[in-house]
């Protein structure tokens, strides 16, 4: 069967390729193009100013033709092979034992060979589902067919330049100069471009109610095309897509959903879904790994993965390490290092997927550190991606007692925070760096927490960041003050001083020093604002909230009326919804203060 107007497709899903439209081109087949001639137009000897340009080109174009290069897809069944080819270039057929054969047709030899790397195969958007409302990618399929003819003619074969100016002139001293107006040769990108433009079309301007670029079209008809495109992805979809290995292929990295990708693993499901089968959470450490090892009965035994006093492993040496260009995709990753302690095994082996993933290719000090902590705790996965996520930092200490400690700190403070408030407080919390940061925890453990015999048993994650918050402000305050060294100080009032709303405490900022650390500590550009306070056009507060969470308010003082101006976050970020209307209604008192008080021109009066 055939995927055209005659085809098992067309039949079942009503989505054949209509006619061309186009006046330049018909066709019996969709793909198939017909170009009609000039009746009183002969054919330029040499085309582009280049004989060998012209020739190439010509021979490009009788390749797409001659070999229905634009016919976008065909179905076929053969018994129980399934058959799926594209632009007559690219075959995929699924066995009856459901694995995939890859085949590719050499325009030079005229035969159709296995190959499995992919390589400048064309992408067909399947997944998710957000990424296939648009059929324009059909653009991209028949410019990879151009460039698979304009290989085939010799293109790689062809100079740069002849001679890179063709005309000369000398200036006074004899020596040779580009003549006046003098133009370089065509080169064969420009011929490639304009074979592509000629049948692809030109792109134009971002269309902004569209969301898409305009194109001024080529000989090929896009409704025809994006018909064929359609057709390509309804046979993918019906007759190829695998739902075990897709399963398998989105719990190894769910970002990563390429068709391309897909077909990878579709030649290799077996092996995929034996160890979907036996040891699903491990499924991330298969790019790891060479594809022709993933079969093995022990690939995820002990023997392998824990050296038990030998100085390696097999997983350290080939054929299971992954050599250049084996696996299966093009990132390759770290190899993996067989493990020197038992128990970081056996705690990643059992470990979510997702906390799997985020280490595969990190060193094993860090699963060494969580598998010794012993962490008893129910703390959401999520908590231990973040901790893998720093690996780079904690790597340092290397398999440590204190690490250890501070891990189950952290661990527990996440899931104490998990059960008191719910998942979504403690994701928030987690993304807050100045709150669940390992790495700033460390800079105050390495410069004085350590040595001061912290983390302890006693210790509490609550505690260590009040620790470490004292020293980072400490740390502030004197690189402000070496900064502010030998400058005049400015000081001022403020009419409301420190207040509680809601909770949330506002203290003002009087003075030039507590504004400069202030906007060191949040990082932002409030210390800036000195001379606008000191002349009473301005004022901050600082604004601290009952979960420790911090932000910086600042109004305007036009005359005796205040003027919203930010209230923004570390890092300039938004605040909390609480935070804000305390925000505000500090403003409106603020505003009271300001009307109450009386111009300092009746003062004087009275006196």
């Amino acid at each position: 069967m055939s995927l055209d107007r005659c085809g098992a497709i067309a039949d079942a899903l009503r989505l054949s390729p209509p006619p061309f439209d186009s006046p330049a081109s018909r066709e019996t087949e969709p793909g198939e193009v017909y170009e009609t001639p000039h009746p009183q137009r002969k054919p330029r000897r040499n085309a582009f100013g280049r004989a060998d340009l012209a020739d190439a080109y010509r021979k490009a174009k009788d390749l797409l033709i001659e070999h229905k290069l634009f016919r976008i897809a065909q179905y076929e069944e053969l018994g129980d092979t399934r058959r799926l080819t594209i632009c007559n270039l690219w075959r995929v057929e699924r066995l009856p034992d459901a694995s995939l054969r890859t085949l590719e047709f050499r325009l030079t030899t005229g035969v159709w060979e296995e190959v499995s790397t992919l390589e400048h195969w064309p992408e067909v958007p399947f997944y998710p589902i957000k990424k296939t409302q648009s059929l324009d990618w059909w653009r991209s399929v028949a410019r990879q067919a151009i460039w698979k003819a304009l290989v085939a003619a010799g293109y790689f074969n062809l100079p740069r330049f002849h001679t890179e100016i063709a005309d000369w002139d000398h200036d006074q001293d004899g020596y040779p100069v580009p003549a006046k107006n003098a133009k370089k040769e065509m080169s064969p990108s420009r011929m490639a471009y304009l074979l592509i433009e000629r049948y692809i079309g030109r792109q134009g301007a971002y269309n902004n109610k569209r969301k898409t670029y305009d194109w001024k079209p080529g000989l090929l008809d896009p409704d025809s095309m994006m018909s064929g495109a359609r057709a390509l992805r309804a046979a993918f979809f019906q007759h190829f897509l695998d739902r075990e290995v897709l399963s398998a292929m989105l719990a190894i990295d769910y970002r990563d959903s390429a068709f391309l990708r897909y077909l990878r693993y579709a030649r290799l499901r077996p092996a995929l879904v034996k160890v979907a089968t036996e040891h699903r959470n491990l499924l991330p450490l298969l790019p790891g790994i060479n594809p022709e090892q993933w079969g093995r009965d022990d690939l995820f035994s002990r023997k392998l993965w824990v050296r038990d006093g030998r100085k390696s492993t097999a997983l350290d040496r080939r054929p299971i390490r992954l050599a250049k260009g084996q696996g299966v995709q093009w990132q390759q990753r770290a190899h993996y290092q067989s493990f020197e302690v038992a128990a970081a095994w056996r705690w990643l082996s059992k470990a979510s997927a997702v906390v799997v993933r985020e280490w595969a290719g990190k060193n094993n000090t860090i699963i060494a550190n969580l598998a010794l902590a012993n962490v008893s705790a129910k703390a959401p996965v999520y908590a231990y991606v973040q901790i893998v996520r720093e690996a780079h930092r904690l790597d340092r200490y290397g398999v440590s007692p204190r690490i250890q400690q501070l891990l189950r700190l952290f661990l527990a403070h996440c899931a104490k925070l998990w059960k008191d408030k719910g998942y979504t407080e403690v994701r928030l919390w987690l993304r807050d760096n100045n709150q669940s940061s390992l790495s700033v925890m460390l800079d105050y453990l390495d410069a004085e927490g350590f040595e001061q015999g912290f983390p302890d048993k006693h210790s509490t994650w609550a505690a260590l960041l009040r620790r470490s918050d004292d020293w980072h402000r400490r740390i502030a305050i004197e690189r402000m003050e070496q900064e502010l060294d030998g400058l005049k100080m400015l000081e001022w009032a403020s009419l409301v001083r420190e207040t509680v709303i809601d909770d949330i405490v506002f203290t003002p900022l009087n003075d030039s020093r507590a504004l400069a650390v202030e906007g060191y500590e949040m990082h932002h550009c409030v210390g800036q604002y000195a001379g606008w306070c000191h002349r009473g056009k301005y004022r901050a507060y600082s604004v601290r909230e009952p979960d420790g969470s911090r932000s910086t308010l600042g109004f305007e003082i036009r005359g005796r009326k205040v003027i919203w101006d930010q209230h923004m976050s570390k890092y300039n970020g938004p605040v909390s919804p609480a935070a804000h209307h305390a925000g505000r209604q500090l403003a409106a008192t603020y505003q009271q203060a300001l009307e109450a008080a009386k111009p300092k021109r009746q003062q004087r009066g009275q006196q």
